[in-house]
């Protein structure tokens, strides 16, 4: 990293942003104080990587104690209609400004307020002190010493037992003994046998040697999907995150056009309890690698990304740079995965700091460390990320289609978990192929990810392929009967939350059900005018309400 931002001034690649909504009563100098503590607790939070004396190199240094600021500014003075506005765009600036990597701290905070008793609380790290799991402990440890600040008590947090040090000098003499090298064998063989893998590929073509600027499109699974997919992953002994990997697998390689793929996947590298109470860069990186031979069924495929998982977790000390060692130089030229899979339930991460409320606040991080990566959260309300992409390869079209691919196959597998990957690669919807199809080129008539989720839910309860469907089309239209239509009704609901009256079908095409359909409690879709009927007879409709027609 220090390598890379010398080559690269001013690289916000490695910033780690992000910005919490309080709500309740904040006391401003004893939430300082609280944070001063969780500071002075952390080493990480008080180190820096300054030049070695010898000139060769980089080294640590841990400060004694931290000094560092966190500026407050009062939006009040602004309009309500655009606090929000004002808000987005002084975090935006926090979040382009680069982090030095000396001198200490290596983070930087700062405090809003929005409201009489709402406040936007930002904290970024760089991420040579930092990795995911150190937002849930910077959580965990805010909402301890906020609360016993508040209440004048002493933090109620016990001493760490061991810093990141300890596990610094523990790992490099680690890196010296018999298992690193039986790790290293296990590597070596692993990736004798595997091809050169296909790139994702590429709208445009990046110029040497300059870095990649990063854009997301979000991700969203729905609550009663991810459900389903979970109780699916439990019936077939694997996890959640397994399922949904072997899903955005499958849509790679359908992709790539090649059934050769190979995921990179982070671990969490606490090799400790008593690490999960340290902030700090402990995350390393493995590559899943995986055969998606059409004929497999996904279950099967599934099956076998966990065994490749399990593999992966039990050689998962080694730093990438000496795993990458291990493989062949055309292996290394070509990258050891092709797309980066993230992943962290994050559903009992605490809600409140002492008596403040605490939510996430979006934001949008312009570094990149990967080409294309999915960055997924789950919450109790179902799956949330992002889809992370270099903007000097991809186009916004490209990235949007695979991210509909990949939500696709995964209503696809709620649905009919016992299909090939070939057969859930035709019933995903491809909205390019689906474009290039059509000889009236209206780009309006592309479906959204809602209406593809439900289209795939007609697809499969009417038996036809799904990238004949469009949003013009009515249920009954193609085929399908009363008894197919309260089935799909059902399922709409259970696996994508989307509520519609049975009636709605003998009249409304795809778009106009998918665009009304809305979660329940949503007065202002169930409110709106009826569309106009459609060309179809309101005979033919009510006919078929009673049986498919021949």
């Amino acid at each position: 990293m220090r390598f890379a931002e010398e080559l690269h001034p001013g690289l916000t690649a490695f910033n780690t942003p992000a910005a919490h909504r309080l709500t309740g009563p904040m006391d401003r100098s004893r939430f300082e104080q609280a944070l001063r503590r969780v500071v002075q607790r952390q080493d990480a939070l008080r180190t820096s990587v300054v030049p070695a004396p010898d000139g060769h190199g980089w080294v640590q240094r841990v400060d004694d104690a931290s000094d560092f600021p966190l500026p407050f500014e009062d939006l009040r003075g602004i309009p309500a209609a655009k606090r929000e506005s004002a808000l987005a765009q002084r975090l935006q600036t926090l979040v382009d400004e680069p982090i030095l990597a000396a001198p200490a701290p290596l983070f930087r905070c700062a405090l809003f307020q929005t409201g009489e008793r709402e406040h936007a609380f930002f904290f970024m790290a760089h991420h040579l002190v930092w990795d995911g799991y150190s937002f849930d402990i910077l959580q965990r440890e805010m909402a301890t010493a906020y609360a016993a600040a508040m209440d004048g008590r002493d933090t109620a947090l016990p001493a760490l037992t061991v810093n990141h040090g300890d596990y610094a000098a523990w790992h490099n003499a680690w890196l010296q003994g018999p298992e690193a090298d039986r790790q290293r064998a296990h590597w070596h063989e692993r990736l004798a046998g595997v091809p050169a893998l296909a790139p994702f590929p590429a709208d445009l073509v990046a110029r040497p040697g300059v870095p990649g600027r990063g854009r997301r499109e979000p991700v969203q699974v729905p609550q009663l999907l991810t459900a389903t997919l979970r109780d699916l992953a439990r019936r077939h002994d694997l996890t959640l995150n397994m399922l949904v990997m072997a899903a955005y697998a499958a849509a790679l390689a359908n992709t790539v056009g090649q059934p050769a793929v190979a995921v990179g996947m982070p671990v969490r590298g606490r090799v400790a309890p008593a690490l999960d109470e340290v902030i700090g860069l402990f995350v390393g990186l493995v590559p899943v690698n995986l055969d998606a031979q059409p004929a497999l069924g996904f279950v099967a495929f599934a099956a076998s990304l966990k065994q490749e998982v399990i593999g992966a977790l039990a050689h998962q000390d080694l730093p990438f740079e000496q795993l990458m060692l291990q493989a062949s130089p055309a292996q290394r030229r070509a990258r050891l995965y092709q797309a980066l899979f993230s992943y962290q339930d994050v559903r009992e991460r605490t809600g409140h700091w002492g008596p403040l409320q605490q939510e996430a606040i979006a934001l949008s991080e312009r570094g990149l460390t990967d080409d294309l990566g999915l960055w997924l959260l789950e919450h109790d309300a179902g799956l949330q990320g992002d889809l992370v992409y270099n903007t000097h390869l991809y186009t916004a079209d490209t990235v949007i289609a695979f991210r509909q691919r990949f939500l696709d196959m995964l209503a696809a597998v709620a649905t009919r978990p016992d299909a090939t990957l070939a057969e859930l690669a035709a019933g995903a919807a491809v909205v390019a192929a689906r474009s290039a199809s059509r000889d009236d080129g209206d780009d309006a008539s592309l479906l959204q990810p809602e209406q593809a989720q439900l289209a795939q839910l007609w697809a499969s309860a009417i038996g036809i392929d799904v990238n004949d469907i469009r949003g013009s089309d009515n249920f009954f239209d193609l085929g399908g009967d009363s008894l197919l239509a309260m089935r799909v009704i059902q399922q709409a609901e259970e696996l994508l939350g989307l509520r519609t009256e049975p009636r709605r079908y003998v009249f409304e095409n795809l778009m106009q059900l998918a665009t009304r359909a809305a979660p329940a409690g949503n007065a202002e879709a169930a409110e709106s005018p009826p569309p106009p009927a459609p060309a179809r007879g309101l005979f033919g409709r009510m006919k078929s309400l009673w049986g498919r027609r021949s």
